[in-house]
């Protein structure tokens, strides 16, 4: 049985009553963006891709908002957050609770590899034996080198070998591939991201910004941007994308939202169901010790 608490979950973090909030106009044009991201992930025979042609059941969109308009980190197609936000941030809950009315049965499947999950604050967890025996749909968390998942593929509601894989925002301009080569060419003095063209949780993720250099905040040396280029050979490159700040205790922190949707079999499309913000006194923002997490939720109208 799902836990619906957060008192025993391992993961630490600060935690804030006070919401965010998201126009709807910022949602009708993120879901024309998902639909073209939808045309560019790399397809996989799960059970999500067969039934529906979409990447995963449940989704998310981190991002930052500026005068107005939505700026775009990256698309996770197996996102963590999900029981957090099911926790902290009621709208979330009830919204979210609305789409598994209309879902078969989802057990979550957790690799005994991963030290925590927050799914089991919002879905019932399975073992790899039981899954064996049962027939229910799963949301598998694994790395895609865990071969012996693959044989849930064909029942899983989001991605397993894909996963974290970022070839969608070439092809979509938010980022460009580069490699050791273009090292002297990068914008050093308009600020970037280097990513790996697949992976998630912030790993091997580096943040340069001339002006927030030696100022403690988490921005990468040239040389490690150099050293992680030559390691990896290709790479890509984003531009700087600012995060928005907010004052807690005194204390200026970065912040981004992550904005979830979850997949309606019943209209055949992607229904946001608000989030969570996160917010670090760093700018590689991820859920940490150091990170205040509150409830992002929509603007009624």
């Amino acid at each position: 049985m799902y836990s619906n608490g957060l008192d025993d979950f391992r993961w630490k973090f600060k935690r804030s009553e006070s919401a965010e909030f998201i126009d709807r106009s910022l949602i009708d044009k993120s879901l024309i963006f998902l639909e073209e991201w939808i045309r560019f992930f790399p397809k996989e025979s799960t059970w999500v891709a067969a039934n529906h042609h979409v990447p995963s059941i449940v989704i998310r969109l981190d991002c930052t908002i500026r005068d107005k308009t939505i700026f775009i980190y990256e698309i996770e197609e197996r996102p963590a957050g999900i029981g957090i936000s099911y926790c902290i941030n009621p709208q979330f809950r009830l919204m979210i609770e609305g789409l598994r009315r209309r879902w078969p049965v989802i057990r979550s499947l957790i690799s005994s590899n991963r030290k925590e999950s927050d799914d089991r604050l919002w879905l019932p967890t399975i073992g790899f034996e039981e899954a064996l025996q049962d027939d229910c749909l799963l949301l598998v968390r694994t790395e895609p080198s865990e071969e012996d998942f693959h044989i849930f593929q064909d029942r899983s509601v989001s991605t397993l070998r894909n996963k974290g894989d970022k070839v969608y925002g070439e092809h979509m301009g938010l980022w460009k591939n580069v490699s050791y080569r273009d090292y002297e060419l990068f914008p050093w003095s308009e600020g970037f991201c280097l990513k790996p063209k697949q992976g998630s949780k912030c790993k091997g993720v580096h943040v340069w910004k001339a002006e927030l250099n030696n100022k403690g905040v988490g921005i990468s040396t040239k040389t490690q941007i150099r050293r992680v280029i030559d390691d990896f050979g290709e790479m890509y490159l984003q531009e700087y994308l600012a995060p928005m700040s907010l004052e807690i205790d005194g204390k200026k922190l970065y912040m981004n939202y992550r904005i979830y949707f979850g997949y309606d079999l019943e209209i055949n499309s992607y229904s946001c169901l608000g989030g969570i913000w996160v917010a670090r006194p760093n700018i590689r923002i991820h859920g940490a010790s150091d990170a205040t997490i509150g409830p992002l939720q929509i603007k009624e109208d």
